[in-house]
């Protein structure tokens, strides 16, 4: 799915993609009980990426495969459950994340963006927004944060091949409170 068509403001357009990605009945089912939610998600989405702090991708966009992530939350060593993009967490939580992608190959890298927002990452001098390797013994298919500052932040992953993006998943959003 296209991110910048599903990030206009047009309700028909966006609703028209997911059907015809997901099947018309499991979306309108998702827009009966979460449309409020999802619009809220792209429109927070759109703030995120327009920070002026968040770098913008150097290679060459030629996007062939679809990545989405997964991130799972634990505390104190205990693996817990999984973690929405967009649900609230407090901090002192340790995240994973996790490419899920089919039939890539090899020869690809991931690169993880991570970006923070708010007072208390700015106080910190820890607003990011560049590109990071994932976790080397996974393949780079992960990447580990913690929830140090209150505020509205995300991840992305990159898959790249030769200078060229492959593949770039939607923004996973994590508020901490």
């Amino acid at each position: 799915i296209d991110y910048n068509n599903l990030s206009s403001n047009e309700y028909s357009n966006t609703k028209s993609l997911l059907e015809s990605r997901f099947g018309k009945n499991s979306v309108q089912e998702a827009y009966n009980d979460s449309f409020g939610v999802t619009k809220n998600l792209v429109i927070k989405a759109k703030e995120l990426l327009s920070l002026t702090h968040v770098k913008q991708p150097t290679w060459i966009m030629n996007k062939q495969y679809q990545v989405s992530i997964v991130c799972q939350k634990s505390k104190d060593g205990m693996r817990h459950r999984e973690l929405n993009s967009g649900e609230s967490i407090s901090k002192k939580w340790n995240l994973r994340f996790e490419a899920k992608i089919q039939n890539i190959g090899y020869g690809r890298k991931f690169y993880w963006q991570v970006a923070n927002s708010g007072i208390e990452a700015t106080n910190a001098n820890c607003l990011r927004g560049g590109f990071y390797d994932g976790e080397i013994s996974k393949g780079g298919k992960s990447r580990e944060e913690d929830t140090s500052y209150t505020g509205s932040h995300f991840v992305r992953c990159f898959i790249v091949q030769d200078n060229e993006c492959v593949a770039v998943s939607e923004p996973f959003i994590v508020n901490i409170m």
